[in-house]
This record gives structure tokens, sequence and C-alpha cells, in this order.
């Protein structure tokens, strides 16, 4: 058994609360969700027009510097991430990867 400091729930009581959908604090989940969901609308209404270029070159031209595993496979994630995270218009990203970026 867990000491007390690390176990979840201290009591019957707070499993059943949870089990109902209330926290512990008394506040139901679906306020708690209801809640965040207009956090995230206020943020994204607050965010400027984003515009993004995104760069990712696993193999240079240059023998100077050494090639790489993941550029490109990164930048397809930020590209992913600013379309659904940031809510980032296709036509304000651009990539370049690969040869076309070298």
């Amino acid at each position: 058994m867990l000491p007390k400091a690390h176990r979840t729930f201290h009591s019957s009581g707070d499993f059943d609360a949870l089990a109902s959908g209330r926290s512990l604090t008394g506040v139901s989940s679906d306020d708690q969700q209801s809640s965040h969901v207009q956090n995230s609308l206020e943020r994204q209404a607050k965010m400027p027009c984003m515009f993004a270029l995104i760069i990712g070159i696993n193999h240079h031209l240059n023998p100077r510097f050494p090639s790489l595993q993941g550029a490109e496979a990164d930048a397809w994630v930020i590209r992913d991430y600013l379309k659904t995270s940031l809510n980032t218009q296709d036509s304000h990203i651009q990539m370049v990867c690969g040869k076309d970026a070298t």
C-alpha cells in the first residue's frame, strides 16, 4: 500500500464524489469542462493573426552541415500544432522542406 501522501483517494466519499461527476472541490466536472472551453475560446479570440515560415532540412547540400534525422518530421509536427492548437490558417503557413530548402 502506498503511503497516504501518494494515494489519490483518501476516503470512499472522495471516490463517490468523483464517480458522480463532482470534483473534490464541489464543482461538477461538466462545469470544469465548460469553464476550460470558455477560457480556451477567450485565449483564441485574443490571439493575433499569425504567419509562419517553417523550414526542415535533414540533409544539407553543404557538407559543412551535419545530416539530421528528424528536422523535416519536426517541421510537419510544428505545422500541425499551428493549425490545430493555434488555429493558424493554411494560407498563413509556408513549408519548405528537404532539397527545396537548401
